[in-house]
């Protein structure tokens, strides 16, 4: 159920919660949906539910944070910084809600990413943005 909120990033809390509870399994790499007399689906599967692609997403972020630089992700050239990191089905569904409800992109510029790391922290790679 949704709270009626003028605030994107308290919405976006909401769909998210929502989004983890889907018990549908499927294949995250090529996002197909599973069905076991068709797996498997592709070259690499991936299959598990929101919930376990998110926990996925959250390990491979702890390992990026320890391989980078510094605490604002910075490689080892320090010509790229990673900002945020989540599963392509929940930023495909991001981009809808928004789109949907408010007629606007998820990301309408680089303020928004740095606000959405802020408050959605198991998605940002940087320690500190």
């Amino acid at each position: 159920m949704f709270i009626k909120t003028a605030d994107k990033w308290e919405a976006i809390r909401a769909f998210i919660n929502m989004w983890l509870k889907d018990k549908t399994l499927y294949c995250n790499a090529c996002g197909d949906a599973y069905y076991k007399e068709l797996f498997p689906c592709c070259d690499t599967p991936q299959i598990g539910t929101n919930l376990d692609h998110v926990k996925g997403v959250i390990e491979q972020n702890k390992i990026r944070r320890a391989e980078c630089r510094d605490d604002h992700a910075a490689n080892k050239t320090n010509t790229m910084r990673w900002g945020v990191s989540l599963p392509s089905r929940l930023y495909q569904d991001l981009e809808r809600y928004c789109q949907k409800t408010n007629n606007q992109k998820l990301f309408e510029n680089p303020k928004e990413m740095r606000t959405f790391a802020r408050k959605f922290k198991i998605f940002a790679i940087p320690e500190r943005i």
